[in-house]
């Protein structure tokens, strides 16, 4: 409480009422990301005709997935229209560290200590205090147990929304899917939310699974607001079936 006073007095200092506002915004912004994706979807339905439920589940496959970003964070930037060329900078996804070795894992039945994910962990964790919520070695081995079990589970009963696995009806369990932005020609760019499920799903060969649309590129969404307003024949078979054209 004391230090919130004292930033408070802080941007008064500095800006004045107008500071005061604007910093209260922003941090409530950043502490509360449900909150930041309701105000840019009230925005965002004001501005496009094609601005869907930031929430919405869409079926897609894995296998087209094949770029990451952590440009994004994992859930503040939902619902959001960038420009930019994060897209086309975005990094190969089987050269990541937990891809290869959940592949390692499971393909080529190689122990969690070999795969060289438990290095990556610790780096992380050294250089940033947790990471996947694991802060100690003792941590990183429960939680590549608990990726034992979720393989077991996916590969048995099927790859599951986690609206159906969880009964959670607050935000971040209702955004506690697999995470991908849509680049400026529509391609999927995995958001980094979701790692260890994608690469199970991609590993098993899973025809198509429930993601949420974290960014758009605004050239893509230039295209939504474009063929939205053109007669279906006009529009190509292959354009409309993309995953994210689905609704509108």
């Amino acid at each position: 409480m004391r230090r919130l006073i004292h930033r408070i007095y802080r941007l008064y200092h500095t800006g004045g009422l107008p500071a005061v506002f604007t910093g209260s915004l922003r941090f409530l912004r950043y502490r509360y990301p449900a909150l930041q994706v309701h105000l840019r979807s009230k925005f965002n339905n004001l501005k496009y005709s094609t601005y869907p439920d930031p929430l919405a589940v869409i079926q897609v496959p894995p296998d087209e997935i094949n770029t990451w970003t952590d440009r994004f964070g994992t859930y503040h930037h939902i619902g959001a229209i960038y420009g930019g060329d994060w897209d086309i900078e975005a990094e190969p996804f089987d050269a990541h560290p937990k891809y290869k070795a959940v592949k390692r894992r499971f393909v080529d039945g190689v122990p969690w200590k070999e795969t060289g994910v438990f290095d990556y962990m610790r780096s992380r964790i050294e250089s940033e205090g947790s990471l996947d919520g694991c802060r100690t070695f003792s941590d990183i081995e429960d939680r590549y147990s608990e990726i034992d079990a979720l393989y077991k589970r996916i590969k048995e009963d099927g790859y599951r929304s986690q609206r159906n696995v969880s009964s959670g009806t607050d935000f971040e369990s209702m955004a506690d899917e697999v995470i991908v932005n849509i680049g400026r020609n529509g391609q999927p760019v995995f958001n980094g939310t979701g790692w260890h499920r994608l690469s199970i799903a991609k590993i098993l060969g899973i025809d198509k699974i429930p993601v949420i649309i974290g960014v758009r590129h605004e050239q893509w969404q230039t295209l939504r607001e474009q063929l939205n307003k053109m007669d279906q024949q006009e529009v190509g078979s292959t354009t409309r079936a993309h995953p994210d054209l689905q609704n509108i």
